[in-house]
């Protein structure tokens, strides 16, 4: 994943990051389609801007798209746009980006949060810590690639974003930032033996007590999980969330008549 910065000069604000990639699926397929781009925090994690998509001749994007695809990297994260998923690459490059503005809060007056990730450099890693908040980057463009930055924090550095607009949090250490433990609320259990093998059913109920982060989280999760070992796929679920007490406490209550029917007793 490439990363950027704003840089100095303040002409449209040019920035540097590391990124992700997706490609062209049309008539122009095996270019580059856009990167998603982000800073370094000071716990030297990176924190997701933005994606970029213009600015690119078709030459660096046909030619990126063949380099970045052998610094792939796995990430327990997955960012999406327009429905497909971005591939991320080991944080080496750096480019640089201009924008018009940015953004640090919705029209609502929310904070725009972003997933800050953390890299396993042995395990060629990227794993998410949690959304803090930071900006949206406007009609963002790349500039250049910067060979003479690196991927460490005074290149990468998040300030550059703090120079221009507030950024709550941005001194913290992402992983410090501890959130309210879930409660769980109900736990059913039932099973069923056929033809020698044990089936499980199991639905439960948890409040996450973490509603009020930024809107990341959902105030009630109900869960429902079958395991029947003779399938082809042993484990299925299903979950659905909400904010209302009452509106999961129905929903639980229909996956239970849904799912646990006759011959499913409680265990």
């Amino acid at each position: 994943m490439e990363w950027a910065r704003v840089a100095e000069e303040n002409p449209g604000r040019k920035m540097t990051y590391p990124v992700k990639l997706t490609v062209f699926c049309d008539d122009r397929a095996g270019m580059l389609h856009d990167m998603l781009v982000g800073l370094m925090r000071q716990d030297n994690s990176f924190h997701i801007l933005g994606r970029v998509g213009g600015g690119f001749s078709d030459d660096q994007r046909r030619d990126w798209l063949s380099d970045l695809k052998d610094m792939s990297a796995q990430s327990d994260y997955a960012e999406v746009n327009d429905a497909v998923a971005y591939q991320m690459v080991r944080p080496e490059w750096v480019i640089e980006i201009s924008c018009l503005d940015l953004i640090g809060q919705t029209t609502r007056g929310s904070s725009i949060d972003r997933m800050v990730l953390g890299y396993d450099t042995p395990k060629n890693l990227y794993e998410g810590i949690r959304r803090l908040p930071l900006a949206s980057p406007i009609s963002p463009n790349f500039v250049r690639r910067r060979a003479d930055k690196t991927i460490r924090h005074d290149d990468l550095r998040l300030r550059q974003v703090s120079d221009v607009i507030e950024v709550p949090m941005m001194d913290r250490d992402a992983r410090q930032l501890t959130l309210p433990k879930t409660e769980m609320l109900k736990r059913e259990v039932f099973t069923k033996t056929l033809k020698g093998n044990l089936l499980v059913r199991k639905l439960l109920l948890w409040k996450t007590n973490k509603e009020s982060d930024g809107g990341s989280f959902p105030a009630y999760v109900a869960y429902y999980t079958d395991f029947s070992p003779a399938r082809a796929t042993p484990l299925d679920r299903d979950i659905r969330v909400s904010n209302s007490r009452e509106q999961i406490e129905n929903l639980l209550a229909e996956m239970k008549t849904e799912y646990i029917v006759k011959g499913w007793a409680p265990a």
